[in-house]
């Protein structure tokens, strides 16, 4: 892990020296985090050293819930590699499998794909390759109270149409 890029990372999506809500998983017992890069990246770092992933919430937000969003500032989506493993090859992946790396990277290429359409109607602000696929992000001016709503409503459709995940696309969604 490196300190800079995280912090540049998450300065743009959350704005210089803001606070952050971060999710470990894995590497021990689940856990929330909030603060800034500069207060969590001892526990960050230690977490990821032991195996576990971390996650941030995108929107402002006062808890972890849905209720708890007060603005969206960005919308996202997320293409999951093996989501279209399971479109192309109708099982999940499985690597102790004969031809799974040929088959893994017609799923990589179709990942590729489905983004590459998406970013071709709205061109990202941030591209993001997570480990296991790609997170787009296009940033926006906030929108707060009840239109939070009608900004999940549209990354709803747009993971319908394009093939990302609509189960990311919940306000209070960790990515």
């Amino acid at each position: 892990p490196c300190f800079e890029t995280a912090k540049a990372f998450l300065d743009l999506i959350k704005g210089d020296g803001e606070g952050v809500r971060f999710r470990i998983l894995g590497g021990g017992p689940a856990r929330n985090l909030y603060g800034t890069v500069e207060e969590g990246w001892p526990q960050l770092e230690a977490a990821n050293r032991a195996g576990a992933n971390i996650y941030f919430t995108v929107a402002e937000a006062t808890g972890t819930t849905a209720t708890s969003v007060t603005a969206l500032h960005w919308l996202w989506a997320d293409f999951d590699t093996k989501d279209s493993y399971r479109t192309l090859f109708g099982s999940e992946p499985n690597s102790e499998r004969d031809g799974f790396e040929s088959e893994w990277a017609q799923a990589e290429a179709e990942t590729q794909r489905r983004a590459g359409a998406l970013s071709e109607l709205m061109t990202p602000t941030l591209l993001v390759a997570s480990g296991n696929g790609l997170h787009l992000y296009w940033r926006m001016e906030p929108i707060v109270g009840d239109a939070i709503g009608s900004g999940e409503t549209f990354m709803q459709g747009l993971a319908l149409k394009f093939g990302a995940d609509p189960a990311v696309s919940d306000r209070a969604r960790i990515l």
